[in-house]
Order: C-alpha cells, then sequence, then structure tokens
C-alpha cells in the first residue's frame, strides 16, 4: 500500500535519481584521481628514463666509443670531410680522432625528440705536431649539413624520441636557457707530448654562443655546429662555467623536470610545478 506517494519500504524515483547522480560523480572523481596518479606515476618514470639515457650517452662519449664505421678522412690544416670514398673508416685513419658529441634540442626537428651528434676532428696541426687547442682539432659534426660535409654519404647523427609524451620546451621562459640548447661534451685537447703518447681522453662541458636562427633540419643543425667549431670561429664553442639545463614538459599533467648536466658531466633533474620549469 502506497502511502504519500512512496513505496513502503523503498524510495522514490527522484531519490534514487539523486543516489545515481552522487555515485556517479564518486566514481568520475576516482577515475580522476587514479589517472591523475598514474599520469604522474608516468611523467615520474619518463624523465627519471631520460636522465639515465642522457647520461648514458655521456659516458660513452667520454669512454670514446663511436658506434659507426662511415668513411671520412681527416688532413691537419683543413676540416676533417666525409666523402665516402677509400678506405678511411673508423679505426683506419691514424690523423683523425674521435673528439666528443653534441646532444641538441630544439628547432629542426620535433619537440618530443633530440639528437646526438659525433665530432671527428685532426690529430695533427699544421706543423704535423699533436694538437693543443681545439680550433686545431677543428671537430666536425659527422652528418650532412647544407654547406657543410655535402658529400657524406651517411647521417652519423642518432636521434631519440623521449617517452612518455615528453617535450623540450624553447620559446620564452624565466629561465636561462639556451634556445636551442647545445650540450657539447668533447675532448680538453691538449696535454699529448707526441703522437705516440697514449692515455685517456679528458670530456668537459662545452656550449656554444653563436647564433642558432633560422634551424629547420637536422642539416642546418649541422652547419651550425659546423660553424661554431671552425679555427676561425672558435668562440662560438667555449667551456661551459656552470650546468647547462634543458625544460622538458610533462604531455599528460601540468608539470616539467628541469634536467641539468654539469661541468662533472653529471646529470641531474628537479621536478616543477607548471610546464615551464618555473
Amino acid at each position: 500500500m502506497k502511502q504519500g506517494g512512496k513505496a513502503s519500504g523503498g524510495f522514490t524515483i527522484v531519490e534514487t535519481l539523486i543516489v545515481l547522480a552522487v555515485t556517479g560523480m564518486l566514481f568520475a572523481s576516482a577515475v580522476l584521481l587514479i589517472n591523475g596518479r598514474q599520469n604522474k606515476t608516468e611523467f615520474l618514470t619518463a624523465v627519471n628514463n631520460l636522465q639515465q639515457q642522457l647520461q648514458q650517452i655521456i659516458n660513452q662519449t667520454t669512454s670514446g666509443y663511436y658506434p659507426n664505421a662511415h668513411d671520412f678522412k681527416c688532413l691537419h690544416g683543413t676540416p676533417p670531410t666525409i666523402d665516402g670514398t677509400g678506405s678511411n673508416v673508423q679505426g683506419t685513419n691514424g690523423d683523425c680522432t674521435f673528439l666528443g658529441s653534441v646532444i641538441y634540442f630544439g628547432p629542426g626537428q620535433s619537440p618530443a625528440k633530440f639528437s646526438v651528434y659525433p665530432l671527428a676532428g685532426n690529430r695533427l696541426d699544421t706543423a704535423s705536431k699533436t694538437v693543443t687547442t681545439l680550433a686545431a682539432a677543428w671537430p666536425v659534426a659527422l652528418a650532412q649539413g647544407n654547406l657543410t660535409n655535402g658529400g657524406a654519404p651517411n647521417d652519423d647523427y642518432t636521434s631519440y624520441t623521449m617517452e612518455g609524451g615528453l617535450s623540450y620546451v624553447w620559446g620564452p621562459n624565466p629561465l636561462p636557457l639556451n634556445n636551442p640548447l647545445a650540450i657539447g661534451v668533447i675532448t680538453s685537447v691538449g696535454g699529448d707530448a707526441s703522437p705516440a703518447t697514449t692515455g685517456s681522453q679528458q670530456f668537459r662541458l662545452y656550449g656554444f654562443t653563436n647564433s642558432w636562427a633560422g634551424i629547420a633540419s637536422s642539416k642546418d643543425i649541422v652547419d651550425k655546429i659546423n660553424k661554431a667549431t671552425t679555427s676561425t670561429s672558435s668562440t662560438a664553442i667555449i667551456p661551459w662555467a656552470g650546468p647547462l639545463r634543458a625544460c622538458i614538459a610533462s604531455g599528460t599533467t601540468k608539470q616539467s623536470a628541469l634536467i641539468s648536466i654539469s661541468q662533472s658531466l653529471q646529470v641531474s633533474l628537479v621536478i616543477k610545478n607548471g610546464t615551464v620549469c618555473a
């Protein structure tokens, strides 16, 4: 028997709708909370993996690791060339030496990518003596450019895609970040008494001070690197006094990670709120 329009021991339609609405909101809130935590976890995992990846690249560079065996030749007094002729592959050209790598973030590629360009250089200067300056070594990025290494048959640079939807932040921001950012992990040239002297190379952090305007492709990046390292523009690449830093934004949360590479070539990160490392 109904009393006051309400079934005995039951709920009205309005009450039922209210319960369903509240339950739906609680469920939606729970889903958002879980997704938010999952996204933050994925972001932390991705930036930690990026930190480890960059450290591994640096460690491989400082150990003298050069993965490819493409033809290139060095002749003191002129920049090394990549021409695909002859048999001057890795390990067979005594006039060339592996000088390091440039890690590049910025235009010319997707914001979700960064690239690593190996550098080769001359072992001897114009007087046929072991080089004692970076300018005399004449570092050259082993990849094709528009103006330099035009005859290179292959590109020895490696492009990496950051996982988890991460992206490099360039453009106006409150931090003194290079825009774009080129990080040189390069040997400190000099100190060898003669070409026969053996011993491990000492690497250090270098930064670029030349203009990076007008970059639209990997070939533009190569030209900018090579222009900065020529013997006539040696001041465009200098030992860096402090850390070089990259701002990496999350693709799913309002967070970012400030990645720093110190003078001791150690990679560290600090998690920030917001997407511009503020």
